[in-house]
C-alpha cells in the first residue's frame, strides 16, 4: 500500500524509467476521493471540472486509467511510516 511521501517511478512508452511523482496519499484527495500525486509535467492534464492544469508542479489526480497508473514501475519509500 502506498504511503504519503512515497516516490512512484513511471516508465515511458518504451518501458524505460522517465518520470517520478510524489504520492500525496492520506493527507489529501480530490473531491471525488481520487488519490493525489505531486508532479511536474506539461500540458494536457485536467482537473475534475475539466479545467486545464498548467505546466509546473501541481497536485494531480491519480486515476486508474492515467499514464501514471498504467506505466507505474516501482515505488521507493525514503522515510518509513511512524507507528
Amino acid at each position: 500500500m502506498l504511503q504519503t511521501g512515497d516516490l512512484l517511478f513511471v516508465n515511458n512508452n518504451s518501458g524505460k524509467l522517465s518520470h517520478v511523482v510524489l504520492w500525496v496519499g492520506k493527507i489529501s484527495d480530490s473531491p471525488d476521493g481520487t488519490p493525489l500525486i505531486l508532479d511536474s509535467t506539461g500540458t494536457g492534464a485536467t482537473d475534475l471540472k475539466g479545467t486545464s492544469i498548467p505546466d509546473g508542479i501541481y497536485l494531480r489526480a491519480f486515476k486508474r486509467s492515467s499514464w501514471y497508473a498504467t506505466r507505474a514501475s516501482h515505488v521507493l519509500r525514503i522515510i518509513p511510516e511512524d507507528k
